[in-house]
């Protein structure tokens, strides 16, 4: 009969034997390693920004070359809204266009849970009109509203309320584009400034064109 050699956990220090590194158990429930999300760029990206809050009432802004181009808010489950949303998209590659600058969209991302099921209806209006446009999905990306906040409003209202994030956004927005805004277009302008210089929407673009004005 041969003896079983036994090896000590590195982590738990239970006997197993597997090998001297960890346990079955331990690799199973060892905890993810968090990404280091990418540092924003000194200047603004040399593109233009779609930025998206689709909901039932949807906001967006377009930020060309680091500057504001545009933004609004409207009633996305209308006949009306679908059109808006098609002249969005295409004001957005139209600029792009004319500028001779890729084009990008970037939308709010949201705690989807399993397969993003909790991910607004809203957001299928929006992607129809981006792939319609022949926008490649490498093009497209989502941002969490924690990462973007922490960033554009002042400290530590990331974590706040609802209502009083909301109100945050209004007044931040407002002062930047020195007019009234509703709730759902501020967050779209704030998030457009944010992807304006943002690592994550550098990544977005094609190698050959990752470039700052």
């Amino acid at each position: 009969m041969t003896r079983e050699r036994l090896w000590r956990c590195d982590r738990c220090g239970w006997l197993n034997p597997q090998d001297g590194r960890a346990c079955v158990s331990c690799e199973r429930n060892k905890p993810r390693e968090k990404k280091t999300p990418p540092a924003p760029s000194f200047r603004p990206w040399r593109c233009v920004v779609l930025a998206i809050d689709a909901g039932e009432c949807s906001g967006w802004s377009v930020h060309a070359l680091g500057k504001f181009g545009g933004s609004g808010e409207f009633p996305i489950y209308t006949d009306d809204g679908v059109r808006e949303v098609l002249r969005v998209v295409g004001t957005a590659k139209s600029l792009a266009a004319q500028l001779r600058v890729p084009w990008i969209v970037i939308h709010e991302a949201t705690w989807g849970g399993h397969m993003g099921l909790a991910t607004p209806a809203s957001v299928g209006y929006w992607t129809f009109a981006i792939r319609n446009a022949q926008l490649p999905i490498a093009r497209i990306g989502s941002v969490y509203p924690a990462r973007w906040r922490a960033r554009m409003l002042p400290k530590g209202m990331h974590a706040a309320k609802r209502d009083v994030v909301r109100a945050s956004e209004v007044e931040v927005a407002r002062a930047m584009i020195k007019r009234d805004v509703g709730p759902d277009e501020a967050p779209a302008i704030l998030i457009g400034k944010w992807s304006t210089q943002a690592g994550e929407a550098g990544l977005l673009l094609p190698k050959n064109e990752r470039v700052t004005i």
